[in-house]
């Protein structure tokens, strides 16, 4: 894995289509100031935060649960619980995170189904200062992975809004659309594209393949 020059913000970055396939961005210097976090976009957040915020031990928590507000906010993906059966049913909230979401950190499993029923399942990793996300749609069978550190993108867990505990986080979301979600569930192609940390100075060359 890459040396962070830039701590404060750095993110390692990668998607891939199958699991032996791999790039690496590399960082470049950023000439741009910081952005505001655009209000609705983020609309809904403070709920889901308050739902969790009790069951938040680590700031990789608060990552995942980010990837999880894009995908059912903005994808309209419900969460399911694949625990009742083989079937997946749907949550009282489509919008919640399952009881025990985090229980087995540093592994994430997280479910979900679109209104076609395809199934898809969110699956993250911490492995030292990584998290490895990676998104798999069942029924397509396409995939897609990308690495976040959490130590140098979120700066509390329980700050009173989310600009706040992640400085970053437009540009994190951004990056989870364009990178993770978007080749998945609606089977764009990621061209190359550049994405601004723009709290640091510092911007990140991303780039993707197929």
């Amino acid at each position: 894995m890459m040396e962070a020059q830039q701590t404060s913000t750095f993110v390692s970055m990668r998607s891939i289509k199958t699991m032996s396939k791999f790039e690496f961005e590399l960082e470049s210097e950023s000439e741009s100031g910081p952005s505001d976090l655009d209000a609705d976009q983020f609309y809904g957040w403070q709920l889901l935060f308050y739902s969790i915020r009790r069951s938040l031990r680590k700031k990789a928590d608060l990552l995942l649960a980010l990837a999880h507000f894009l995908m059912t906010k903005q994808y309209h993906l419900r969460s399911v619980d694949p625990e009742r059966g083989r079937t997946p049913i749907r949550m009282g909230g489509s919008e919640l995170l399952p009881e025990h979401w985090n229980r087995d950190a540093p592994n994430y499993r997280l479910h979900y189904v679109d209104e076609l029923e395809r199934q898809y399942v969110l699956l993250a990793r911490l492995t030292h200062q990584d998290l490895v996300l990676n998104l798999q749609n069942w029924t397509s069978k396409r995939m897609s992975i990308t690495c976040l550190q959490p130590e140098h993108l979120v700066q509390c867990l329980h700050g009173p809004a989310l600009g706040q505990c992640i400085p970053n986080a437009q540009q994190v979301m951004h990056h989870l659309r364009v990178y993770l979600v978007n080749p998945v569930v609606r089977g764009q192609r990621v061209a190359q594209h550049q994405c601004r940390l723009s709290a640091s100075g510092s911007s990140m060359d991303m780039r993707s393949v197929e």
